[in-house]
Formats: structure tokens, C-alpha cells, sequence
């Protein structure tokens, strides 16, 4: 627990919502979502995440989070540009790890 303290975040997205906004918070190994000031939030660890969405109706966009256990995680309120960049982030996080076996194996 203490390793979680200490790591800092890539990147943070904030609702558009003046008092108590929604915060997305992009880890290395996990996503942690948080609404207004309250401490813990909802913790998706990313090995858990299948799929990131972004879905805008009317200017606002609310940020889908797809777990690989069939539930849906809901980040609402974002200015669309803030959820396709959170959703980009997220994406080439879950590209990355898979990468990284194939480069490690040693040539024959």
C-alpha cells in the first residue's frame, strides 16, 4: 500500500463540474476515479481494463471504462477533448504490456 502512495500518477482528467468534479487518475498499473475531495476512490487495476470508451452527447463525454470481468466503470462530465485524451492514455497503456514479452525474449 505504501508503493501506491509513493507513485505518482501520468495523468489526472477533471470533470467539468465546478464543485466536487470527478478526477481520473491514470496510474502505471492501475486507474483510480474519484468524486470531489472525498480520499479513496474506485480503484481498476489496469490488467483488469478490456476496453475504454468515450461516448459525447451534447459537448460533454463521459469516459467508459470495460473491465475484463464484464463490468462498466462510468467517468461522467468530461469536455470531450479531456476524455479522448484520458482514453488514448489508457489505450497505449494496454498496448504497451503486451509489447514488452516479445522484446524481451532472446534471440536464437
Amino acid at each position: 500500500m505504501g508503493e501506491e502512495v509513493l507513485q505518482q500518477a501520468i495523468a489526472e482528467f477533471r470533470s467539468i463540474e465546478a464543485i466536487d468534479p470527478t478526477t481520473l487518475a491514470v496510474y502505471p498499473d492501475r486507474l483510480v476515479l474519484t468524486h470531489g475531495e472525498q480520499g479513496t476512490g474506485r480503484v481498476v487495476p489496469l490488467e483488469d481494463v478490456a476496453r475504454v470508451k468515450v461516448r459525447t452527447l451534447l459537448g460533454v463525454s463521459t469516459i467508459l471504462i470495460k473491465t475484463a470481468n464484464g463490468g462498466t466503470v462510468v467517468a461522467d462530465l468530461f469536455a470531450r477533448p479531456e476524455a479522448e485524451s484520458a482514453r488514448a492514455l489508457v489505450d497505449g497503456l494496454l498496448v504497451a504490456p503486451q509489447a514488452q514479452p516479445a522484446e524481451a525474449v532472446p534471440a536464437a
